[in-house]
């Protein structure tokens, strides 16, 4: 057979193997979809156009649907499509990943389950219809031999499924020791992928962190007139409105509802920055590219703005963000409206409010006779506080645990130390056994209840420790702080690490429905909750829980706080003394 007649053979071959055909269909389809974002707009529909999907609303998106970068993070403000691209992302890569698992992760259990039925089940329903025998229900849904899984962060099962494609939604608003748990679950597979965007808090905390450690890409506009390069901000540098207030130096926070309602929006507008003429093409993606800043960095991120696209006008944004001033939650609007960091002092400590408690570094002497109230934070490091009442710490401490023991038996020959609060956890033995050693003294606390301190006794009716409500506890030190009636003082070489410590945390009061809650950033906060442990350590001497004879050593004690008399049953061993501030404890 000549060569000619053996290649009109083998094709002829390939076209009768109805296989084959589909094998060489498929191979064209895929050098036709040269990335993810065009794999989407091919193969899944716009659910309330009815069409096949596009990025022509939000033309910033087709870079970050494309990019399928092992490592990618994306901040920014709500509402701008960022969930349904990522749901394709995630479907398209287990569709073109036969045998793959997915897991798409949510902060709590009511986003996951609306998410997932008005969103996602739409989806696959149109575009991938179900087929016998696959699975679909609101915590798996199988894509052919793929599985996609939801999670909320209260749900232990997502730790034991391999994953190889994770994207974790709303990170901020995630248990972040939840998201560092699940994630791990990628490490056995030969992708690896890791996705992750959100809203932003604070600064160092979050998405925050995640894309200050990126290559940080950010939108940049060519002005259509000068032809600069920028990233178009919601500030008076790129933003015109005629006869603006001149009180209104940061948009943020000084256009409240009176000035919001008084603009005059049909001649402002977005301008360059250098020739200031109008922008009037901020969705043009002809005119826009995602630029690096440091190209070297392995994650990729991204930073949505309220002018990547047009679809957020100048009015929308200062009367909503006038709304959020009027609510007292500038914070929230700042957040999720400009997709921005926003700290202030009633959220997190300033670093200038620590400074002006901050009087001496040296341990002042206290005597032998002051009352003195200890709190320890439990850790790799244990970090203790001493304080005289719930103004002045005078010592900032720290010691190895298997060595806390022997130091506690040190600083009570030192001073006269009245009552104590130490961690419970993770040291549990190390605490009872400084608690049974100090007859009582010193009491193992947890974080826990409405009360400010609540003792938990044992079957005995002794006291086994105290529940201590953690928001109205780290409030305290908060409101000390800023008020300036805290008094700090021998922090000694810790005077940076206990300002680091107290910026550690932030206050979400974000919900209405329920009690403000601090939040680590970090983790670095082990000073923050000593010194609030010093603080409950007086509100358990001075509660009425703790006058009523439980352990006591049927040694019978008057205590006199800020001129009123508390008598019961004392059990524990107290000197004679005359504090300062006219608290008086003493032998009947």
């Amino acid at each position: 057979m000549e060569i000619k007649d053996k290649i009109i053979y083998e094709r002829e071959k390939i076209v009768a193997n109805e296989y084959l055909q589909r094998l060489v269909s498929r191979i064209k389809e895929v050098e036709s979809v040269a990335t993810m974002g065009d794999w989407i707009c091919a193969n899944t529909t716009d659910i309330k156009r009815g069409s096949k999907f596009s990025f022509e609303k939000y033309p910033f998106q087709k870079a970050i649907a494309d990019d399928m970068h092992p490592s990618v993070c994306v901040k920014k403000l709500s509402q701008v499509g960022l969930s349904e691209i990522s749901y394709r992302k995630m479907i398209g890569f287990l569709a073109q990943n036969n045998g793959t698992a997915g897991l798409y992760t949510y902060p709590d259990l009511v986003m996951k389950s609306n998410q997932v039925s008005t969103r996602v089940k739409p989806i696959l329903d149109t575009d991938f219809p179900q087929k016998r025998d696959e699975i679909r229900n609101n915590n798996v849904m199988q894509v052919n031999s793929s599985f996609m899984y939801f999670s909320a962060n209260t749900e232990s099962a997502a730790t034991s499924t391999a994953i190889d494609y994770i994207i974790n939604d709303e990170y901020d608003l995630s248990d972040q020791e939840f998201l560092a748990l699940v994630n791990s679950r990628i490490q056995g597979s030969q992708h690896k992928i890791k996705h992750g965007m959100s809203t932003p808090t604070f600064t160092g905390y979050g998405i925050s962190l995640e894309y200050e450690s990126s290559d940080k890409r950010e939108y940049f506009y060519k002005c259509e007139h000068c032809g600069h390069w920028q990233v178009p901000l919601y500030n008076r540098d790129f933003v015109y409105v005629p006869n603006l207030p001149d009180s209104v130096v940061d948009f943020r926070t000084d256009i409240n509802e009176g000035i919001a309602a008084s603009l005059d929006y049909a001649n402002s507008y977005v301008m360059c920055e250098k020739c200031h003429k109008p922008i009037r093409e901020l969705s043009n993606g002809e005119r826009r590219e995602w630029v690096a800043e440091f190209p070297d960095r392995y994650t990729h991120g991204y930073w949505v703005r309220p002018f990547s696209s047009s679809m957020l006008d100048l009015r929308y944004l200062m009367m909503t963000m006038a709304d959020f001033i009027k609510k007292d939650k500038i914070r929230r609007g700042v957040n999720t409206v400009l997709g921005e960091e926003y700290s202030d002092s009633s959220s997190r400590l300033e670093k200038s409010s620590i400074m002006a408690c901050m009087k001496d570094e040296r341990i002042p002497d206290v005597g032998s006779q002051v009352p003195v109230f200890i709190g320890i934070d439990m850790g790799l490091t244990c970090h203790i506080v001493l304080s005289t009442d719930k103004r002045h710490a005078f010592a900032f401490l720290t010691c190895p645990p298997d060595k806390i023991l022997d130091k506690v038996k040190e600083l009570s020959k030192q001073y006269n130390i009245v009552c104590g609060a130490i961690d419970r956890y993770p040291y549990t033995p190390t605490s009872n056994e400084i608690r049974d050693w100090s007859e009582g003294k010193i009491f193992p606390i947890v974080y826990g209840g409405d009360k400010n301190v609540d003792p938990v006794k044992e079957l005995t009716g002794n006291v086994s420790y105290y529940k201590v409500n953690r928001t109205n506890a780290l409030d305290y030190v908060m409101q000390g702080i800023n008020s300036g009636h805290l008094i700090l003082e021998g922090y000694g070489i810790y005077q940076n690490v206990v300002v680091e410590h107290l910026r550690d945390m932030f206050r979400d009061d974000s919900s209405p429905e329920k009690q403000p809650v601090w939040v680590k950033i970090r983790g670095n906060d082990h000073f923050f909750h000593a010194l609030s442990y010093s603080f409950a350590a007086y509100d358990i001497l001075t509660s009425e829980n703790y006058f009523n004879g439980l352990g006591s050593r049927d040694e019978r004690c008057c205590l006199f706080i800020d001129g009123q008399e508390k008598k019961s049953l004392y059990n524990t061993n107290i000197l004679d003394y005359t504090s300062s501030h006219g608290h008086i404890i003493k032998r009947w």
